[in-house]
């Protein structure tokens, strides 16, 4: 559901305006929606980050619209091409098939320089 309504808002501010006031609707828009801050304490010693952020959405084309809110906080190590990634989350309330409480995940990606 984001992406439409990131599209919306992206639309609109480019009719509004051609120059900052049309990015700003964009920029509104974009942090309102899964902002997250990265923190590298150390990145010349030791490869690894910290961030905290939340995802944030709204099921709104279904048969019962709900609120989808998580905050997160990750830890992240990044070795030659890999990130691994950790990350706990609490969902505040019952989404669907998802139920309120702790959230855990482990992922794995790969970047180009």
């Amino acid at each position: 559901m984001t992406e439409p309504i990131y599209a919306l808002a992206a639309s609109l501010g480019v009719l509004v305006s051609y120059h900052y006031w049309g990015l700003t609707v964009l920029y509104a828009t974009t942090l309102l929606f899964n902002p997250s801050v990265e923190l590298f304490p150390f990145p010349q010693y030791v490869p690894l980050s910290f961030s905290l952020g939340y995802h944030f959405d709204f099921f709104w084309f279904c048969k019962h619209p709900a609120f989808f809110f998580e905050p997160h906080a990750d830890l992240n190590a990044e070795i030659k091409f890999l990130r691994i990634s950790a990350s706990v989350g609490y969902l505040v309330s019952d989404v669907y098939d998802l139920k309120q409480g702790f959230r855990f995940h482990v992922g794995l990606g790969v970047f180009d320089f």
